[in-house]
């Protein structure tokens, strides 16, 4: 049986019942008696709830929550996403995925984004920004707090004998962040040889097209760790979700690797599970944390030497 009702924070929610009818408080993650309908929690009622995106696309699993006094200690305690082609398409992140971050965060996990992109131009594409509880940008060399608009640089800026030659040479478009030195293919070779010339350490990430220049030792498994560390979470309690080259350094820096289905074939085949292609993908994920902590992946294994492969700060 099904009942519609209202819960805080959340659209048209649909009560499936197991066993008893209740209603569900999404702050408190418990079952209550759904005293407005008029029925009691009996002891060992169980329910699902689901979110209704809209009346063509039908119902969506969100979460599953169990009785009061049946309460489970959460093994992943964060979410660690990238932006470009896995939370976003088109840049953009849609409305289904935004619920499902705001239902990640009522579950009590907290959800970081890790990205090559600058923080400016984040906010401009992102306006949730504010949901995640810290953004690891610039693919590893800065952190940002967005409630607080606070941010951490974890490494030197680009030399600037490096951007007045890439300019020279007529490397464009590029930007410069606080750390991160950026452009697109096919400027690679330039900017090696850019590199070369000068004498610097610095190395080429790439991001399918995107070029990206940065210091020796810094990646987005770095700065997660960092931001790890502030957090105060261990990386095996972190499951992270990404799409391309880039992201293999802090894939395998969590306790679970995902990949949305539109990632790179060594990215999918690198990972623990593959789940919908870029934000249904990773509302899917949500949506299996949320009812099972991701229990129905059967027991696990930490990730091959999570400890030695997180940089320790």
């Amino acid at each position: 049986m099904r009942w519609a009702v209202r819960a805080a924070g959340w659209d048209l929610v649909t009560i499936i019942v197991v066993d008893f009818p209740v209603e569900c408080n999404y702050n408190t993650g418990r079952s209550e008696p759904a005293i407005n309908s008029g029925f009691l929690l009996l002891p060992g009622a169980r329910v699902q709830a689901q979110r209704l995106h809209n009346r063509s696309s039908g119902f969506h699993p969100i979460c599953q929550l169990s009785p009061p006094g049946k309460s489970r200690h959460m093994q992943y305690l964060a979410l660690a996403t990238d932006y470009d082609g896995t939370l976003a398409h088109g840049g953009h992140v849609d409305e289904p995925t935004v619920a499902a971050l705001r239902a990640l965060r009522e579950s009590g996990r907290k959800l970081l984004l890790v990205t090559g992109r600058e923080i400016a131009e984040l906010e401009q594409v992102f306006p949730e920004l504010e949901l995640c509880d810290l953004v690891v940008a610039e693919n590893g060399g800065l952190l940002y707090w967005p409630i607080e608009k606070r941010e951490e640089v974890l490494a030197e800026p680009p030399p600037e004998a490096f951007i007045l030659e890439a300019s020279r040479r007529e490397v464009k478009p590029f930007s410069v962040g606080r750390v991160v030195f950026a452009t697109w293919r096919p400027h690679e070779q330039v900017v090696l040889e850019i590199l070369q010339q000068l004498g610097l350490g610095h190395q080429i990430i790439f991001n399918k097209d995107a070029v990206m220049v940065l210091p020796p030792q810094v990646n987005k498994a770095t700065g997660l760790a960092c931001a790890l560390k502030r957090l105060e979470i261990a990386p095996e309690h972190v499951v992270a979700i990404g799409d391309a080259e880039n992201d293999f350094a802090f894939l395998d820096a969590c306790g679970v690797a995902v990949a949305v289905e539109n990632a790179l074939e060594s990215v999918k085949k690198h990972c623990d599970l593959v789940v919908a292609d870029h934000g249904r993908g990773v509302t899917e994920l949500i949506g299996r944390l949320l009812q099972d902590d991701l229990a129905s992946l059967g027991p696990r294994q930490p990730r091959d030497k999570i400890a030695e492969r997180s940089i320790q700060h």
